[in-house]
Order: C-alpha cells, then structure tokens, then sequence
C-alpha cells in the first residue's frame, strides 16, 4: 500500500448487501491492523437531510431530478469528508459511489450528460466494487424502499443492467453478492488488499 489511503466504494441495487458489506470489510480489515473508516452516506449529518427530502411528497415529474441533485449535493459533502481522511487512514469503505448515481438515474429518464454535469468535479474512488445480486433475491433481502420504485416496471433490473455495463467498461470491479456474507466480504477485501 502507498502512504495515502484508498477510498473504496461499494455499489449495487437495493438489497445486495451494501450497508452489511461496509460494516464487515471495516471489522475484517482492522482484525488484520489497517486503518479503516466506514461511511454509509445516508447515516452522515448530511445524509439525514437527505434522507428527509426523499420522503416528501415530491411530485413524480420533479423527482428523479430532486434526486439527481440530492445525491450530487452529497456526494460532494462525502469529498469534504473522505479527502483529508485519506491521509489519516488506509481505507475508507462508503456503500456508494458517484457511478451509483448513473445506475440510478439514467432507468429514470435523466440524461447522461446531465449527471456528468453534476458529477465533473466529483472525487472518483479508488476502486467501485458492484456486489451483483438476481433482483429476485435482492427483492427478499430488503422490503421496497419508499423513495424509489423498485419493484414497478422492472426498474432494479435496469438499474443492475447499467451496472453490469459499467464493470464491463472496466469503471468497477465486480463480485458476486449471492453468496454469503462472508464470502462476499473474503471477495471484497482480495481485491482491495491487492491495490
């Protein structure tokens, strides 16, 4: 490993596993003696309010765009915070990335270029890993989340199809999240600890 640390970015629809993997990868990883920070967004100060907003009655034809705008706002507050912290620690685990927005955004009718737009002066990370899982699955792990349709018209399945289109761009790596936990975390941290 270098003196910097490495920010390390978990993605994947809902229900893959996320929030569980980021909370495994920081106890396995300081088991073994690295500095670790773990980051779930929506937990964050920041998050909270973002949280807040997602559940207001928005009207349909804006909320994809407040969405859009809500993410971008706090993916920046994560830079505010993830940046200076990579000098103090050797990883910092979050359970999104800015291509999380794209995956999320694009099913929904936002255009590319406009969330290239919010995005351009965005810290990427070191490495996104996408924790692949069937919708189906994913489906019987965590109850539809309120704040976006997940279940309607095949929407997760859209978004996992612009993941997978992401991993083989080569923007992340990818393990498979139907396995259990702590094979998907023996996975994740193969890959991170050889970077």
């Amino acid at each position: 490993m270098t003196d910097k640390g490495r920010w390390v970015a978990l993605a994947g629809i809902d229900g893959a596993g996320k929030t569980t993997q980021v909370r495994c990868l920081e106890t396995i990883l300081s088991e073994r003696d690295y500095r670790v920070r773990s980051i779930v967004q929506l937990d964050t100060p920041m998050g909270k309010y973002v949280d807040k907003i997602l559940t207001l009655g928005l009207s349909h034809k804006y909320k994809a765009r407040i969405r859009a705008l809500v993410f971008g706002a706090l993916n920046y507050y994560m830079m505010s915070i993830i940046e200076p912290e990579l000098e103090e620690y050797d990883f910092i685990i979050t359970d999104r990335s800015p291509y999380c927005a794209f995956a999320y955004l694009v099913p929904q009718g936002i255009s590319l270029q406009w969330i290239e737009t919010i995005y351009r002066y965005s810290l990427c990370p070191d490495v996104t890993i996408l924790i692949d899982v069937p919708v189906s699955l994913a489906l019987t792990r965590k109850s539809a989340d309120e704040r976006v349709a997940v279940a309607e018209n095949g929407f997760l399945e859209n978004v996992r199809r612009v993941y997978k289109d992401m991993v083989d761009k080569g923007l992340m790596r990818q393990v498979d999240g139907s396995q259990s936990i702590e094979a998907v975390t023996k996975s994740i941290v193969a890959l991170i600890t050889r970077m």
